[in-house]
């Protein structure tokens, strides 16, 4: 039997790390490059519906595809007629689909160091979900929209309502506006979440220009 030792010794990284990261299609993806190339939509789609809002720690579980779906659900009902928008609602967390999803309290203190720059997450988080949504003619400027953050915003005041364990505690969340009352979490599985966020995605014509 070989011992740890001979096992480890045999173990011969790269000198440098290239930024690649696995995708489930095998194709992977650099997040941090200037000229990242394509992410598929079938790899965005289950990269966001196997990353877990709050750390995987809510109960029941949320995907962050399913928080997709419904902050561009939110546009919809609250700013109707712009898809441009929900375009942008249903991609602001793009970049979680190859990194993660830091919760809020603590993404504030994360750096990320690369080559030539040191930058907050929320400006890597921001600089990657850029280049996906590029991909498929969401700008930055609708990424930016204050539609687009009070969505993502009002997604979250549903899963603190609809989450046992969330309930404690002052968010210093906004009301839920009336015309959304209808709306409540499903908490999808991911190969539901997955079939909903591309269901989505394909209603608001986000795949039309890239292969599957």
């Amino acid at each position: 039997m070989p011992t740890p030792t001979e096992i480890l010794a045999q173990m011969k990284r790269p000198a440098q790390w290239d930024g690649w990261v696995p995708t489930f299609s095998g194709a992977g993806y650099r997040p941090w490059d200037d000229k990242p190339g394509p992410l598929s939509k079938t790899d965005l789609a289950y990269g966001l519906s196997y990353t877990y809002r709050y750390g995987g720690q809510s109960y029941p579980a949320i995907t962050v595809a399913e928080h997709s779906v419904l902050a561009a659900l939110i546009v919809r009902l609250l700013w109707p007629g712009n898809q441009a928008l929900e375009r942008a609602a249903l991609l602001h967390d793009a970049a979680e689909s190859v990194l993660h999803d830091i919760q809020s309290r603590l993404r504030r203190r994360v750096k990320v160091h690369l080559d030539n720059e040191v930058i907050t997450w929320s400006q890597s988080d921001l600089r990657v979900t850029s280049h996906i949504a590029a991909q498929f003619g969401v700008t930055a400027e609708d990424l930016k929209a204050p539609e687009v953050a009070a969505a993502d915003i009002l997604a979250a005041c549903f899963e603190k309502r609809d989450c046992p364990n969330l309930w404690e505690g002052d968010w210093g969340l906004p009301q839920i506006p009336v015309v959304l009352n209808g709306l409540q979490m499903h908490f999808w599985s991911p190969e539901a979440a997955r079939a909903r966020f591309l269901a989505a995605g394909d209603e608001l014509g986000l795949w039309d220009s890239l292969t599957p």
